[in-house]
């Protein structure tokens, strides 16, 4: 694995040709075309194959899985082309293995909102453990539905990954309604098919600390009755010390959009290790960044990179914050800011030495490139504290 920054005006054949790796596989894992020069300073993330496979007509992954002693699922994080599924063609290069991960086993959760198609997530679940649906919020007392999410949960579900569902919280319950809540939430999470049930925002909801631990408590004796998961969610800034008292955490840390933004070292590592050593990393997930900045406001990072491919702008990347920045519209003056490869590389390798569980990640949002690094330094696992009988 290769994270290369283009100069000049290079193009993906000649990356390509420095590499000896088929430019469309390059274009493919960096969701890029390989139709004209690329800005300067754009970060491609090239994946050497040790094995390749030209497909036969009667083939099918299953067949060239069994040959190679691996699994579909391996070949499908490794293809990314294939889309998830299972759909060859007579000549098709396949990558069969690549180096063998050296950094042990992750676990993985993506996030699914309304508006992500059944294809983005069919195609993601190669990458995925845990499929976390944002699809309910507690407000006014009581819980209410986004959307129907019936025909997702069963997708999950039939291959093998583990439904989880999210509240968003916009209050707290009062202290007479936290056991009813913790109810609800046990029989909406069992009657949906979930496998566990993640709290949002609590960060937001009040300042004392021993009532939001309590309430996380109450829920998690409520939920083991029909042995169900609790997640919860956390600012690495912020006091956590609520999760504890769930099966599993969701970290999340975010600096792009801060004008002084810290070096990795004073960023990221600080606040990890800070976290890891006063909380439990074994039973957390640290959150992989899906945006950039732009003018004021968060925009994907995909449509960042997108921007700055057409206008072809040069990429100033920052060696000790790990940030890449362009130059963008009239005369220059919008600065776009995202969290280069590196960052995602050096993140991952932290969580490996710190023993956290995994990632999480917007699965509408994440870019390719992204997962492909952590698919390429760890095997991905799918549900590691859940008991035989949750799966």
């Amino acid at each position: 694995m290769q994270i290369y920054r283009t100069v000049g005006e290079e193009n993906v054949y000649d990356v390509a040709r420095k590499y000896g790796v088929s430019p469309v596989k390059i274009a493919e894992n960096n969701e890029i075309t390989t139709r004209g020069p690329l800005p300067s300073g754009r970060e491609l993330l090239i994946l050497t194959p040790s094995r390749t496979y030209n497909v036969r007509s009667t083939d099918t992954l299953g067949h060239i899985a069994d040959r190679f002693k691996t699994t579909k699922e391996a070949l499908l994080r490794l293809n990314p082309e294939l889309g998830g599924r299972d759909k060859l063609y007579s000549g098709q290069l396949l990558t069969v293995s690549e180096c063998t991960p050296s950094y042990g086993m992750i676990s993985t959760n993506g996030y699914l909102y309304a508006g992500t198609s059944k294809d983005r997530l069919i195609a993601m679940l190669p990458f995925l453990g845990y499929v976390t649906v944002c699809s309910a919020v507690y407000k006014d007392g009581r819980i209410d539905s986004l959307y129907p999410s019936d025909e997702m949960v069963n997708i999950i579900r039939s291959n093998g990954r583990a439904p989880i569902i999210r509240i968003y919280l916009t209050e707290l319950p009062g202290e007479d309604m936290e056991s009813d809540f913790a109810n609800s939430l046990r029989i909406m999470a069992a009657s949906g098919g979930f496998s566990g049930v993640t709290l949002s925002s609590l960060n937001t909801m009040s300042k004392d600390k021993e009532r939001l631990c309590r309430l996380v408590l109450t829920v998690r004796r409520a939920l083991m009755e029909s042995d169900i998961l609790l997640f919860t969610e956390g600012d690495a800034e912020c006091e956590c010390a609520y999760m504890d008292y769930a099966d599993a955490g969701i970290l999340t840390y975010d600096k792009i959009h801060k004008q002084n933004a810290p070096s990795f070292r004073d960023g990221e590592r600080a606040t990890l290790e800070k976290y890891a050593y006063s909380l439990e990393s074994s039973r957390t997930f640290v959150e992989i960044p899906s945006f950039a900045y732009l003018g004021g406001r968060y925009i994907e990072k995909r449509e960042g990179l997108r921007m700055i491919d057409k206008k072809r702008a040069r990429l100033e990347y920052d060696v000790e914050k790990k940030l890449l920045c362009s130059e963008l519209g009239r005369h220059r003056k919008r600065e776009c800011v995202l969290e280069s490869l590196e960052n995602t590389k050096a993140k991952l390798e932290l969580v490996s030495e710190l023993g956290f569980i995994g990632i999480s990640f917007d699965i509408g949002r994440v870019c390719t490139p992204d997962l492909m690094i952590a698919a390429s330094m760890f095997d991905v696992i799918s549900h590691p504290i859940m008991s035989v009988g949750q799966r």
